[in-house]
């Protein structure tokens, strides 16, 4: 009976001190700029942004105030920019960004914020640009390519 109303009494105490309220910004032309979730007056939860136009900018997870989870960016288009992972605020694992009519432009991993391993890069056409390894931030290795797919040197 005592571990029962302990339980009850620290449900009740987690319900009232973590209030969640919802959480809506407007631009002042009257469209929805942000929208999500505070609790104890952090974000949390799926969060939207918005450009000014109506058009979602990005979608993703908060946690306490952070950046968590998969997060997608949009173009002013409404085509997927880019798309990847985020650990406490920095990217990590992998990450994909898009031209403006959804072409792959490049895809690699991140981890704690900083590019890592191999990342490669193509033309609007679909043919490989650069190949590129990372060590935590820095270039190591670097092959480029035109659009006709001829090795060429890469543009620093």
């Amino acid at each position: 009976m005592k571990t029962y109303l302990t339980t009850i009494f620290l449900l009740i105490s987690i319900l009232c001190f973590s209030q969640t309220k919802p959480y809506k910004e407007y631009y002042e032309n009257g469209q929805l700029k942000i929208e999500g979730n505070l609790i104890n007056d952090k974000e949390n939860g799926i969060w939207k942004y918005y450009y000014e136009n109506g058009k979602l900018l990005c979608v993703g997870e908060m946690i306490k105030g952070k950046t968590n989870g998969i997060w997608k960016f949009y173009h002013k288009n409404g085509e997927l920019k880019k798309e990847g992972n985020v650990i406490d605020g920095k990217e990590d694992g992998t990450w994909k960004y898009f031209y403006k009519m959804s072409e792959l432009q490049s895809e690699g991993n991140y981890n704690n914020g900083k590019r890592n391993g191999i990342w490669y890069g193509f033309h609007e056409n679909g043919t490989k640009r650069r190949k590129s390894f990372f060590n935590m931030g820095k270039i190591t290795e670097e092959t480029c390519w035109d659009k006709k797919g001829k090795k060429i040197e890469c543009e620093k």
